[in-house]
């Protein structure tokens, strides 16, 4: 049977195909040269689907085991019915046998799988992912569909088309999922806009949404805004780290300014924001380099797709705009980077306002795409926020030398201006002790301009 997403597709497009089986469909799919990457979750089904793809050159196929939580050793329940082709996580519901008596549908073997997010499944598939950039994405996972999109939160934001299988009866132990999936892609700005009921309660469902054009927000290129981010690029520069090569997590990256310097010193970035705007803009940017790949994650609650090691983890201008600095920085130290650039907005000790908690809480306003995301904020007690990290990383450093820029002081005993102007602060913390000629181990109170 056709798909539904068939006569959405483009000739030449890219398509992710999630619960592969044999691959059924991959002449459809040649007809319109279609670049498919198919992922099945059950090993037992590996040959057979490594033969039938083997002469299409465009289709390629992964094993792996996608769900809401990664690492879990779960059972798969092969079904006795085309092959195993009603497979599952999940065993058959109690609505299975009135929906389709003439299969006696049962599950005829099981085998254990360890399950991984599509998000890390997209992290470690960066290559293809960048190279073929797909905008449709087919879920086919048999009664599992909210494990995957849980699993996929930070990956939604690349399709404009989906299409997913769900029910509204229980073909699966507690399948009833129609509605929730429902929900959760409108959440993602996904409209249903086509449905197959191949039997009452259980169908295909083709879910679309407009792309996004451009970037809505200006801030990002203010002159106040392009300031500071030029004085940061030429201060990170001077820090002399050797990036080629490097693979680098790049927090609250916004529309990708930063991450163009990254990425020209020879590095491997994965960028994250929490607003879309901000990563499909990066994405226009840097997408055809081969080095970038980004998801959409809301900071207060996730770092990164997990169980990725990283180099180098760069938060440049996001934790002020958080309501939990203390949960960040120790959600970072349990990722073990070998580094952690920090460059936030503090206040300083001696301030003649300091806040009534040192963590420094206040409002923000989240319709601007350059402020917290929540509404709230932060600005915490540099001295603070220097034995947090402290606390948390083996080794932390401050920087001799502060960006040239107002809002980065050199002389933190000064008291006149703090109180109305934003103040900023570099730190660095490493696996491994830093013997550079910049690194400084305890907090100053006087930095310079330059080295």
């Amino acid at each position: 049977m056709k798909p539904i997403i068939f006569d959405y597709l483009s000739q030449g497009q890219s398509l992710v195909h999630v619960g592969a089986h044999y691959a059924e469909e991959r002449d459809l799919y040649q007809e319109k040269a279609l670049n498919v990457m198919w992922v099945e979750a059950c090993p037992l089904f590996s040959h057979k689907l490594k033969s039938n793809l083997a002469t299409y050159a465009n289709q390629d196929f992964r094993l792996a085991a996608l769900s809401r939580i990664q690492g879990l050793k779960t059972p798969f329940h092969i079904s006795n019915n085309s092959e195993g082709v009603s497979s599952s996580f999940y065993p058959f519901g109690e609505d299975v046998d009135s929906l389709w008596p003439q299969h006696q549908l049962k599950h005829s073997n099981t085998l254990s799988v360890v399950t991984k997010t599509f998000d890390q499944f997209v992290e470690e598939e960066h290559h293809w992912f960048s190279t073929h950039d797909p905008k449709a994405l087919l879920i086919d996972v048999q009664g599992a569909e909210i494990d995957f999109l849980l699993g996929a939160k930070g990956s939604l934001w690349r399709f404009n088309t989906i299409q997913i299988e769900a029910s509204s009866a229980n073909v699966y132990k507690n399948g009833n999922t129609k509605d929730e999936v429902i929900q959760i892609l409108n959440n993602s700005g996904f409209m249903l806009e086509k449905a197959y009921e191949m039997v009452k309660g259980h169908g295909d469902y083709l879910f679309r949404r407009e792309k996004l054009i451009g970037h809505p927000d200006q801030a990002f290129s203010s002159k106040g805004y392009l300031d500071i981010n030029n004085a940061r690029l030429q201060h990170l520069a001077s820090l002399d780290l050797s990036l080629e090569n490097k693979t680098i997590l790049e927090l609250g990256s916004g529309p990708g300014d930063v991450t163009d310097f990254l990425i020209q010193q020879g590095a491997y970035v994965t960028c994250i924001d929490a607003r879309i705007e901000n990563i499909q803009a990066a994405r226009k940017k840097h997408q055809s380099s081969g080095h970038w790949n980004g998801f959409v994650y809301n900071l207060e609650t996730e770092i990164g797709p997990g169980r990725v090691n990283y180099d180098i983890i760069l938060a440049y201008g996001i934790l002020y705009h958080l309501s939990n600095p203390r949960k960040f920085i120790r959600r970072i130290a349990a990722m073990k980077p070998g580094l952690f650039l920090l460059e936030t907005c503090v206040t300083p000790e001696l301030s003649r306002s300091k806040p009534q908690q040192p963590s420094g809480l206040l409002a923000e306003d989240c319709a601007v795409g350059t402020q917290a995301l929540s509404g709230t904020g932060c600005r915490p007690l540099r001295d603070w926020l220097w034995k947090l990290l402290k606390r948390n990383f083996t080794n932390s450093y401050v920087c001799k030398h502060q960006p040239d820029h107002p809002q980065f002081p050199v002389d933190w005993s000064i008291t006149t201006k703090w109180d109305k102007d934003l103040t900023r602060s570099i730190f660095v913390c490493s696996s491994e002790t830093m013997n550079f000629s910049w690194t400084l181990s305890e907090l100053p109170v006087c930095q310079s301009r330059k080295l």
